[in-house]
């Protein structure tokens, strides 16, 4: 190939051969979600692809851009650093890709970035996307939380994008429970937002973190608005807590809708800017109306057939839980604290998200009630 780059050597030496070093290269020369590059790779295959913008025989301003990328190709010292100290990739040529990922089609991913021990296509096989805004109202996160948890408790990955608000409180609430997959819009040596470092780290430690932007890539907005087609696609269905009218999250729901995904929106009042998002999901794009996390987990198909199934009471609703009748901020914090063993006030600060007053005063009625024991050395809950 012409260039002073040769992309299967540089991969070889990465430890990355054949089909699966073409589909690298093309995670640096095109930005995910480009459906110009999806079709000529779908039609050819990523290393005729490549061949075919390098030697000439394609012309056009997307064929430019990419030649000029292969010459100078972005990003090889931070991919080079990622993948020496234990980050991988996944591409279409790998079995463990995840095949609802091909329901995209010409925009399906050729290059994820992933860190973390977990295997995305076993992770995702029963999974939920739980999305919303940023700047949520106390009372969505708490939903997020709670509801998360609850899901996660049943055997369902949570599956969300990383960001602050509705987010990171799906994320946090899976972890005191279950499973969860963060997928977030920039790379992977960078984790984004900074104020989430440590729920980010957590996944990464025990699950997995996952982009389709290369090592150094920043977060920008379209890289946000591209990686909410995966989270969709990587999932069974999509629950949205809380929207406005022009709410990122949206776009999620959206994807999920023209991939045939099931929905289901958290109602809000038709008063409330931050529930309208919602409520226009529910009325345009046939989002099931939620009640409870029990509504949600029944997106996902065979949530029942799971072997940990309670059975429900005589009224069709939630059974009776050790965990009635506890406000949301102790739940919260009861549900972050392990069954066995203890955990210290900063790691419940840490996975709750919750600040030091909140945690404090919850660990205080907890205490009160015979739910948890301990001092500033630890916590550990009680029978």
């Amino acid at each position: 190939m012409n260039g002073a780059w040769n992309h299967r050597e540089w991969a070889a030496r990465l430890g990355v051969a054949g089909e699966r070093a073409d589909y690298l290269a093309w995670s640096l020369l095109a930005e995910g979600g480009d459906e110009a590059a999806g079709a000529l790779i779908g039609n050819h295959g990523p290393g005729r692809a490549l061949q075919a913008i390098t030697t000439g025989k394609l012309t056009g301003k997307a064929v430019q851009r990419w030649r000029e990328k292969y010459t100078n190709p972005p990003f090889l010292r931070q991919c080079e650093t990622f993948l020496r100290r234990g980050g991988r990739i996944l591409t279409p040529a790998d079995a463990a890709c995840p095949r609802q990922l091909n329901d995209l089609g010409d925009s399906a991913p050729w290059c994820l970035w992933l860190s973390g021990p977990g295997n995305l296509a076993k992770l995702t096989e029963r999974s939920l996307a739980i999305v919303g805004s940023r700047a949520a109202t106390r009372y969505e996160l708490d939903t997020a939380a709670s509801w998360s948890a609850d899901v996660a408790e049943r055997g369902i990955t949570v599956v969300s994008g990383g960001a602050y608000g509705v987010d990171a409180a799906a994320h946090r609430g899976a972890l005191t429970t279950g499973r969860t997959v963060a997928v977030l819009a920039g790379g992977l040596d960078r984790l984004y937002p900074r104020g989430n470092t440590q729920v980010l780290e957590i996944i990464r430690d025990r699950f997995l973190l996952v982009s389709e932007a290369p090592p150094g890539s920043a977060p920008t907005r379209w890289r946000f608005l591209s990686r909410n087609r995966l989270i969709a696609a990587l999932t069974c269905g999509t629950v949205v807590v809380e929207a406005a009218y022009r709410s990122g999250a949206l776009s999620t729901v959206r994807h999920a809708a023209s991939l045939g995904r099931r929905l289901g929106a958290v109602p809000g009042s038709v008063e409330s800017p931050a529930s309208t998002g919602c409520n226009l999901a529910i009325r345009d794009l046939g989002a099931e109306l939620l009640l409870d996390s029990r509504e949600a987990a029944e997106l996902v198909p065979g949530v029942w057939d799971c072997a940990n199934q309670t059975a429900l009471d005589g009224f069709g609703g939630d059974p009776i839980t050790a965990n009635d009748g506890l406000d949301p901020a102790m739940r919260r914090v009861l549900e972050a604290i392990p069954p066995r063993g203890e955990i210290s006030l900063d790691e419940l600060i840490a996975q709750t998200g919750m600040s030091t007053a909140e945690v404090t005063s919850a660990l205080g009625r907890l205490n009160m009630a015979g739910r948890s024991a301990g001092g500033p050395g630890g916590y550990a809950r009680q029978v």
